[in-house]
């Protein structure tokens, strides 16, 4: 397993170990070489802080600019008098300065007369407005009455027309109704009197054929008597008679006589039939003639209504369309008048909005001349120490901070920190301060501001700070372009030796864990991974090669030379400037003697520049840890290279 040793001894602990080994050579007396190729530490319980070191600057508390409110850019201001001198103390209400307001009570004055002349204009242009609205709505009103008064009327007139074109559809009804009747009965009768005729003409041929046969029958008997020319010559009405009372006398046979007779007999009632049949044709005839007298009415009637009928739908349509027309130019002149009376109501609006704007700029422009002489006093709204004074009487003014009052009874450090550092601070983490004024005295506080946005970028000492050590350098060169962002501290107590602007040394405690567990961070092993283990030290058997007795224990105090009890014994212990002890015991390096280490994983937590704190791990307080020094003894450049250095 590849590890690596976190090799963090100072340098002058290196030397110290040095100079201290070199001791017990010398007062041993004793010519020989000590393998130093590991050395012993302890596990302690001691509390541990992670520090961020930065230099900073002393600022007040609380800073305020007292200005005359509105004297702004173009708004310039007269100053009349100035009450303070840097230096003064002023309490809350205190008069700062006063500004000339004599301008000011004249544009007022001015504005005011402005808006007064306005405010009648806008009511005599509102009055006229308000009378063209009333005759817009008093001709609305006319216009509303007498359309609907015209359309209603033309409306009766066009339901009064559709009712008698109604009535004339019915009554031609009738007509084409008595039209049809009277054609009927004409053709019925045409039919009877064609029968008739049919009849007739059947029964008067019968009656011409009969006639003849009587006449052809008569003669043919005639010639057998010699009076037969007398007898026909008679009167046809007496033709019967004649032949009867002649029938003995002619000698025609009886048989013969009686055939003449019996045709004679169906010759009269042929006669009597035709007779009847042209009576009863002359009958239909004349009702015929009658039929359609009548058919020729109704149809002169029908024709006659119809033109009635259509000259009505015409009538009809005309109103119709002429209500129609009169709809259409109803609602164009309703449209009209309710135009205008809105063009009216629009004019109001208009009137009211244009003048409401011009009153706004005006009470605009009068506020601010009003405000202008409500704080012609610059009053002091804190208590304070007069920083600045930036005005003078007779003075145009329009700038910023025309006096500065600055809190210095309550004081604040403000740091520029570099952008590697800016994520671990926090509001709400304490802070030590030290300056040049205050010389030892460590001054507690607490960052109650952290910036989101730099405040510059540099190229050069882009390092403010150090972490982890209480001391700073702050001398790293980097060409890489850097952000730094504003932290402020606010103090707990105040100091009558702070002054704004003095340097100050700042320790932010980035993080610390009180009375754990920690190790040397010399005392632990990288696997690479991710994981870390410390050796734990036991005693074992003989090995050859063993180094002499070693019988003092080496502390961070013999970096100066001095023994921990001031007496110049062997024994070389102390606190040292780590904030823990450090001590071999003689034991662990007696001659013939080698040291068993057994391997523990161990989790890590808070670390500052030689302890580090174990979370988690089977590591007890004043456990002797293995820890790690150059192979050779006489050989440190691997130490001196390697401070800070995981390889």
């Amino acid at each position: 397993m590849n590890r690596h040793r976190f090799l963090i001894f100072p340098l002058t602990l290196a030397l110290a170990g040095s100079m201290g080994l070199s001791a017990c050579h010398k007062n041993d007396g004793d010519d020989m070489q000590v393998d130093v190729s590991s050395s012993m530490e302890t596990a302690v319980r001691t509390d541990i802080e992670n520090v961020y070191t930065a230099k900073g600057k002393i600022i007040s508390g609380q800073e305020s600019s007292m200005n005359v409110k509105g004297a702004a850019g173009a708004d310039a201001v007269v100053i009349d008098q100035v009450y303070v001198q840097v230096g003064d103390l002023v309490k809350a209400g205190d008069v700062l300065y006063t500004i000339d307001t004599t301008d000011t009570e004249r544009d007022l004055a001015l504005k005011e007369q402005q808006q007064a002349i306005s405010d009648q204009q806008n009511a005599i242009a509102q009055s006229n407005n308000q009378r063209a609205l009333s005759d817009a709505q008093a001709d609305s009103g006319d216009q509303y009455v007498t359309g609907t008064r015209d359309l209603m009327r033309g409306a009766e007139d066009t339901n009064q027309a559709i009712d008698q074109q109604l009535q004339d559809q019915q009554k031609l009804q009738s007509y084409k109704d008595e039209e049809t009747r009277t054609k009927a009965a004409q053709d019925a009768l045409q039919a009877q009197v064609d029968s008739l005729q049919a009849d007739y003409d059947d029964k008067y041929a019968h009656y011409q054929d009969l006639s003849r046969q009587a006449a052809m029958k008569s003669s043919e008997l005639g010639s057998a008597s010699s009076n037969a020319g007398s007898t026909q010559s008679t009167n046809a009405g007496n033709t019967g008679s004649t032949q009867n009372g002649s029938a003995g006398s002619t000698g025609i046979s009886p048989e013969a006589q009686k055939e003449l007779d019996d045709l004679n007999r169906e010759v009269m009632k042929a006669q009597w039939s035709s007779e009847d049949a042209k009576d009863a044709l002359t009958k239909a005839q004349t009702a015929l003639s009658d039929a359609k007298t009548a058919y020729e009415t109704a149809k002169s009637s029908r024709e006659s209504y119809e033109s009635t009928v259509k000259a009505d739908q015409n009538s009809t349509t005309t109103d119709v369309r002429a209500l129609e027309d009169q709809g259409t130019a109803v609602n164009k002149n309703n449209r009209a008048v309710l135009s205008a009376e809105q063009s009216a109501r629009n004019a109001i609006a208009s009137q009211s909005l244009s003048h409401k704007s011009d009153t706004l700029t005006n009470e605009s422009e009068i506020a601010k001349l009003k405000e202008k002489l409500e704080n012609g006093q610059v009053i002091a709204t804190m208590d304070g120490t007069v920083t600045a004074v930036n005005v003078a009487a007779g003075q145009t003014y329009s700038g910023s901070d025309g006096v500065v009052l600055d809190n210095l009874s309550k004081m604040k450090v403000s740091a520029d920190i570099d952008e590697a550092h800016i994520a671990d601070l926090h509001v709400g983490t304490r802070v030590r301060v030290k300056t040049d004024s205050t010389g030892q005295t460590q001054l507690e506080g607490t960052v109650t501001f952290t910036s989101p946005t730099p405040t510059k970028e540099t190229s050069n000492n882009a390092g403010t700070g150090t972490s982890g050590s209480s001391s700073s350098s702050g001398n790293s060169q980097n060409t890489k372009t850097r952000a730094t962002y504003k932290v402020e501290v606010t103090l707990d107590e105040p100091n009558d030796r702070l002054r704004i602007g003095m340097t100050a040394t700042i320790d932010f405690i980035v993080a610390s864990a009180k009375n754990v567990i920690a190790v040397p961070t010399s005392c632990l092993i990288d696997d690479g991974n991710g994981n870390y283990f410390v050796n734990v030290v036991g005693t074992g058997s003989a090995a050859s090669g063993g180094s002499d007795d070693l019988s003092d224990a080496m502390t961070d105090d013999q970096a100066e030379g001095d023994n921990a009890d001031g007496t110049g014994t062997n024994a070389m212990q102390g606190s040292g400037a780590f904030g823990g002890s450090a001590q071999m015991d003689s034991a662990d390096f007696s001659s013939g003697e080698a040291m068993d280490t057994t391997e523990v994983m161990v989790t890590t937590g808070v670390a500052d520049d030689y302890y580090t704190e174990i979370t988690s791990g089977n590591i007890q307080e004043g456990e002797q840890l293995q820890g790690s020094l150059p192979g050779d003894s006489g050989d440190y450049s691997d130490m001196m290279s390697g401070i800070y250095d995981t390889q």
